[in-house]
């Protein structure tokens, strides 16, 4: 596996478990202002799952590249980048919701 793969496999799962992280420890000592729905916590937030959707985004192009420019093409690599970026993804947000 090369440098890049690496490197969007781990983007792919560090960002997740920095999200949960996040939503499970400071996420919760964020205060929200009397009256307002949202606070700065959740914007934090959605900031965070934007970056797991384009983290995942990112492995996902990445297999794409994987399988189609030669000098790159391994179908092992491109199933694993592709699978990461779909389990993390998924496993974020069923997490998240718990």
């Amino acid at each position: 596996m090369r440098f890049w793969q690496k490197l969007l496999v781990a983007m792919a799962v560090l960002l997740p478990i920095f999200a949960l992280l996040y939503r499970s420890t400071l996420y919760w000592k964020i205060p929200v202002a009397p009256g307002d729905p949202y606070g700065l916590g959740d914007i934090i937030d959605a900031g965070f799952g934007l970056l797991v959707v384009a983290g995942s985004g990112l492995a996902l192009i990445g297999a794409v590249v994987t399988l189609v420019v030669p000098r790159y093409r391994s179908a092992r690599n491109a199933v694993i980048l592709a699978a990461v970026g779909v389990v993390a993804t998924v496993g974020y947000f069923w997490l998240h919701a718990r």
